[in-house]
């Protein structure tokens, strides 16, 4: 007897094992964690591919909105206008200015018709291009407000081009950054900022036309409200070459406290970014 229930305890064990097998749960895979950026740059590092992403420096400062603060400014002034973009200080890739509107829609000469700026420069703009054309120097928009996902696609073209050329992908980097801003660096996500060249042009060359209409533009920019963020000399401090093309307006007070500084003069420090630096500060 005692060796019959031996053998049916066994067997209930058995039994008991096959059932927890067939109906225990099923360990269920584990996805593969996903992301939206498939390549980081963290300013001098890029991998050399068509399609890199490139996000600023996580040590950079960032705007998330524009300030909210009582100030001498009207309060109908967006303070962003402002902000004193550049290497070291970006844009959050969210950033869209306000009041953006089709240039050409406002009879302002550009070479493509979907570019766009604030409607705070559009006046001062097209003063600037009707007086210029007074003088005999005739000028288009050919670049303006641009997205963080447009600079983006912009700088990784130039990398890119450059490491064609066989330049290994640092150097890259920092050959493109001296003519070209990282995504979030550009002054152009403002909004307020535009390159421009003489209508007998289609490129960004230093050929008589376009050098005529730049030195007509260094002699009258700020009485219209618009500064040279990349003057002449000036790469070791603002970080790009000399760029007459590239001009970014703050209104005309801003402008010409900006050019009382001599920012102009290769022999001085100031830049109208730092200008702005220290006058954005002080709105906060």
């Amino acid at each position: 007897m005692k060796k019959y229930l031996g053998l049916v305890v066994i067997l209930s064990l058995l039994a008991g094992s096959v059932i927890y097998l067939l109906t225990r749960p099923q360990k269920q895979p584990v996805a593969a964690a996903s992301s939206e950026i498939t390549t980081i740059i963290v300013q001098s590092t890029i991998t050399p591919t068509a399609t890199t992403t490139i996000v600023p420096s996580a040590t950079t400062t960032v705007i998330k909105t524009p300030i909210s603060t009582t100030t001498s400014i009207p309060s109908t002034i967006d303070k962003s206008i402002y902000f004193p973009v550049d290497k070291s200080t970006a844009l959050e890739s969210t950033f869209v200015p306000a009041n953006l509107v089709s240039l050409s829609s406002v009879g302002v000469s550009s070479t493509v018709g979907s570019y766009q700026m604030r409607s705070e420069v559009i006046a001062d703009l097209k003063q600037l291009f009707a007086d210029a054309k007074a003088a005999g120097i005739n000028i288009r928009v050919t670049s303006a407000y641009r997205s963080y996902a447009t600079q983006n696609s912009l700088f990784s073209s130039y990398v890119q081009a450059d490491i064609n050329k066989g330049m290994s992908h640092d150097a890259a980097v920092t050959d493109a950054n001296r003519s070209s801003a990282m995504p979030g660096h550009s002054e152009h996500q403002l909004g307020t900022t535009c390159d421009v060249i003489s209508t007998s042009d289609s490129t960004l060359d230093f050929t008589a036309t376009n050098t005529k209409a730049w030195a007509w533009l260094d002699a009258n920019l700020e009485s219209h409200g618009f500064v040279l963020s990349y003057p002449d000399g000036k790469e070791n401090i603002t970080g790009y070459v000399y760029e007459p093309w590239h001009i970014r307006w703050v209104g005309k007070d801003i402008a010409a406290q900006i050019k009382a500084t001599d920012y102009l003069n290769p022999a001085s420090n100031n830049t109208s970014t730092s200008f702005l630096r220290t006058y954005y500060a002080g709105l906060q």
